[in-house]
């Protein structure tokens, strides 16, 4: 089976860390920061998930020139980390 999906490649950045005060702002907790985790999301998530079960996938997206497309397109399975292409 082929699969093309289209539409918005997004980064996802998890973030964990601990909360130990409220912002004296605003009722918002403050986080101090111990890890960030960065995934694919939106189309390329779905794209990602089609092909870890096996789909031959084609993600058609606009991918960003700059450090956040990298990282993006770094998290795509079997990405070549071409600005054209991307398998």
């Amino acid at each position: 089976m082929k699969l093309v999906v289209v539409g918005d490649a997004l980064l996802d950045i998890d973030v964990d860390g601990t909360v130990t005060r409220v912002c004296p702002d605003a009722p918002a907790p403050v986080l101090d920061v111990a890890e960030e985790h960065a995934r694919a999301g939106g189309a390329a998530l779905a794209a990602t998930m089609a092909a870890r079960d096996g789909v031959d996938v084609t993600l058609v997206s606009a991918v960003s020139d700059d450090e956040a497309g990298r990282l993006g397109s770094s998290r795509c399975p079997r990405c070549s980390g071409g600005r054209d292409r991307c398998r």
